[in-house]
């Protein structure tokens, strides 16, 4: 995803009402990106549905996702901690062991993501909806599950991801890892 689309949307996301949720013409996405690839000069300016969708291809087509799917045990672990704490440095400690480019990414993922859900009021994006949306396209379970156990399996995720976007500004999840690109 070229740096223009995300900074795109943390320009229009948070006045987009549904971003992530609404749904974006396959056929104008496809466009999208490959005029993109092809370093093509485009507006993006009211084009953030589709932006947003072509995030969520990005997150999805990447290869062992972008939380490390390899990891994924460990972050359902998070959660199996009732302190707040102990849950926070956790992920920071699982954020150390991605590779940089990850959490390169997940930096402005997460600098955006955080813009648009303290823009509630307007886009209707809260964090649990935010992590409805994309969080099952972050980490995932690599073993073959039934699918009563899928579900609950993209809940916790759901979840995990949610606890990250409700707490990254208070625990400065990024400010370890040089992030210039959120907002402290």
């Amino acid at each position: 995803m070229k740096e223009c689309g995300v900074v795109s949307l943390k320009l229009k996301g948070p006045e987009t009402r549904g971003i992530f949720r609404r749904s974006a013409n396959a056929k104008n996405c496809r466009i999208l990106k490959e005029r993109m690839n092809a370093g093509q000069s485009i507006s993006l300016h009211e084009q953030s549905v589709f932006v947003s969708a072509s995030l969520i291809t990005f997150l999805r087509k990447l290869p062992g996702g972008v939380l490390c799917c390899d990891l994924y045990e460990d972050w359902m672990e998070v959660l199996q901690s009732e302190d707040q704490q102990d849950r926070l440095n956790r992920v920071r400690c699982l954020l150390a062991q991605l590779p940089e480019e990850n959490v390169t990414l997940l930096c402005h993922l997460f600098g955006v993501l955080h813009r648009i859900h303290t823009h509630s009021e307007v886009n209707q994006m809260t964090a649990t909806n935010l992590a409805l949306c994309i969080a099952p396209n972050m980490l995932w379970r690599t073993s073959q599950i039934s699918p009563d156990k899928e579900g609950q399996s993209v809940l916790q995720v759901k979840i995990c991801v949610s606890f990250i976007l409700h707490h990254i500004k208070a625990c400065s999840f990024f400010n370890d890892f040089n992030c210039i690109y959120f907002p402290v």
